[in-house]
């Protein structure tokens, strides 16, 4: 299973950051392809658990919200209304109506959850000409994963959330902070943030990816699942692997922007 999450990692990496360079479409293309098919997993789960979200509508609205992102629409307030609109008149077409709050909800928690927080990648890319803000973090939250992977099964013996995510430990919860931490402090201050403040962004980060893991983790188990997916070698699905990225560049959108009025 290593094996298979380093040549998946070892393939991805160079086309992902390639991605984040070039910008634009190129990044659509890679990324928006990626958190739209999170968006596709997140809706397949709960069918699998018998819920019944608009699955169809869900991933509409979840690319528009990444197309306006990417396109500078600012329509943001037209596509959350048109959620919350076209739910209750499709259920005009069933005769039993005894889900339908059940079936809102859920369909409105999957936009946000993965149209919301996955449109931050597009706005986040556009703080800097080259991507370089989003390539560091991409960077640490991959370093997040790494770290707290290793420290894991080389020092973990206390559980972290067992009833949520058996396998996690509290040594590779503070492994996962650290590198981070580090990560992220080291490649900002290049770029001249005061180091101080890197850091703590990078403590954030880490915070946000382990968060990120964690709501993931909840999903899976309440629908009863092991992965979202089968896609990525090694990683499971798509979901699996941009769960934390979900939280981080959210995170470091906002970061970067406090900062930057310093």
């Amino acid at each position: 299973m290593l094996r298979n999450r380093l040549l998946t990692s070892i393939v991805l990496i160079p086309v992902v950051l390639g991605s984040v360079y070039l910008g634009g479409w190129w990044l659509f293309a890679i990324m928006g392809t990626g958190i739209i098919l999170c968006g596709y997993e997140y809706f397949t789960l709960l069918k699998v658990a018998d819920y019944q979200p608009e699955r169809t509508l869900g991933i509409v609205l979840v690319i528009a919200l990444l197309l306006d992102a990417l396109l500078g629409w600012n329509a943001e307030r037209v596509i959350l209304i048109v959620l919350i609109v076209l739910p209750a008149l499709w259920e005009l077409r069933r005769r039993e109506h005894g889900r339908f709050i059940e079936s809102w909800a859920l369909t409105a928690l999957g936009v946000l959850y993965i149209g919301v927080l996955g449109a931050h990648l597009f706005v986040l890319r556009g703080l800097d000409d080259r991507g370089a803000l989003l390539g560091i973090t991409l960077m640490a939250t991959w370093a997040t994963d790494t770290a707290a992977f290793f420290a894991g099964t080389g020092l973990g013996r206390h559980p972290f959330y067992p009833e949520i995510s058996p396998k996690k430990t509290w040594e590779g919860f503070i492994g996962g902070v650290l590198g981070a931490a580090l990560a992220f402090g080291v490649l900002t201050s290049i770029f001249g943030i005061n180091p101080l403040l890197a850091f703590l962004g990078g403590i954030g980060i880490g915070l946000a990816g382990t968060l990120g893991d964690l709501v993931e983790s909840l999903l899976k188990r309440h629908v009863g699942v092991k992965d979202s997916g089968s896609l990525l070698a090694g990683h499971g699905g798509v979901l699996d692997r941009l769960d934390s990225m979900l939280f981080t560049v959210t995170f470091a959108y906002y970061f970067f922007r406090l900062v930057s009025s310093y």
